[in-house]
């Protein structure tokens, strides 16, 4: 199983951004983190990373898509149902549980 996308990279590459990135963004004060699709804490499953813009649509900027400014938690169910959408809103790119905001765009 897996992304789509995945098929282009090693494991071993986006298991390391993974890392890199819940190092730099570690969970909020209850230990847990909270999906950014649907607002609510992820809580004994696996915290997915889901790309706020997605893979098949970054065009030339391929490399963003380790970019953490790109990347928010999400629930495994989430992100799967969001898979290549773009979910209509205005998203705080880089709003992470630590309260670092890079900036907002609207999609």
């Amino acid at each position: 199983h897996g992304h789509g996308w995945t098929q282009n990279i090693s494991r071993a590459v986006w298991q390391n951004v993974r890392k890199r990135y819940f190092e730099k963004n570690p969970p909020d004060k209850t230990g847990n983190y909270k999906c950014a699709l649907c607002n609510k804490y992820i809580v004994d499953e696996p915290v997915t990373l889901d790309h706020i813009i997605p893979v098949a649509q970054l065009g030339e900027d391929k490399e963003k898509w380790k970019d953490h400014s790109n990347l928010q938690p999400a629930h495994e169910r989430c992100n799967r149902l969001k898979g290549g959408r773009k979910k209509a809103g205005t998203y705080k790119i880089g709003d992470t549980p630590s309260g670092k905001l890079l900036k907002e765009v609207e999609l």
